[in-house]
């Protein structure tokens, strides 16, 4: 058995406090995969925060745990990221499921909804991504469309059939918003994923983009905390455009940021 010495693990912790200060903690959730004996996510989320100096910890939802568990996560991270992934379980907005609805992941909605509400309850730092923008919105007492082709009349693509990487239709971005701040855009131009969206707003978040058709593409939070939910992925467009990169560098500074408060 390895064992430390008691100057070694006051020399250790002491090292990874300054590096945590430095280089904040992203928790990022995870899902189970289409094989429920495995966990499942895409590496562009683990890429971008280690491309802007955060760490990446991976935070896996268990069936029988997901408030404790999120309690103990959300103790650990500077910053929550929740990425893409299946359709939210209706009944968490009080709605039976619709046509149009897809595959759940119970265990996902259960740790993530906790998690983010005690995110924003600590004031850490979350940036939501496509599904993420929906639990956000949910957490916050908010709801999503099941599906908007069934439940709006949008004729525009939300589903492109295009690599990740590129841009199929753009995003108004709302005036005075820290989203216009971030990316100095007044419209953006955006990849996108998804057949479902945020509907009515949450008590704490207001408009920050609006797709042509008049879906929102994304939201804020009003309370002067840092949470931003994005429909589209900005992880997967990093390397040709500059304001996805400018999100993930506004979120990793924010973890930063409160990392270093609550290590005073």
């Amino acid at each position: 058995m390895w064992i430390m010495r008691q100057r070694d693990r006051r020399e250790t912790q002491c090292k990874l406090g300054e590096v945590t200060m430095r280089q904040p903690v992203i928790g990022i959730t995870i899902g189970v995969g289409t094989d429920d004996t495995m966990y499942a996510m895409r590496t562009q989320y683990v890429d971008a925060t280690e491309e802007f100096d955060g760490i990446p910890l991976l935070l896996p939802c268990k069936h029988r745990e997901s408030c404790a568990s999120a309690r103990r996560y959300a103790d650990c991270v500077h910053g929550v990221l929740l990425g893409g992934g299946p359709d939210v379980d209706p009944t968490y907005f009080g709605e039976e499921p619709l046509r149009g609805h897809r595959r759940i992941d119970p265990a996902r909605d259960a740790f993530e909804l906790e998690l983010a509400r005690i995110a924003f309850l600590k004031g850490v730092p979350v940036l939501g991504i496509c599904r993420g923008i929906q639990v956000m919105n949910i957490a916050d007492g908010g709801d999503i469309y099941q599906d908007i082709y069934n439940q709006t009349d949008s004729r525009l693509a939300h589903e492109q059939d295009a690599p990740r990487s590129h841009p199929t239709h753009s995003v108004e971005v709302c005036e005075n918003t820290g989203l216009a701040h971030t990316t100095g855009a007044a419209v953006l131009h955006v990849n996108s994923y998804h057949h479902q969206a945020v509907r009515s707003l949450g008590t704490s978040f207001v408009l920050a983009g609006i797709a042509k058709d008049g879906v929102t593409e994304a939201i804020e939070s009003s309370r002067g905390n840092y949470a931003l939910g994005v429909q589209w992925h900005p992880e997967h467009m990093l390397g040709n455009d500059a304001c996805s990169r400018a999100i993930f560098s506004s979120f990793i500074e924010a973890a930063a940021r409160f990392g270093l408060g609550r290590s005073r």
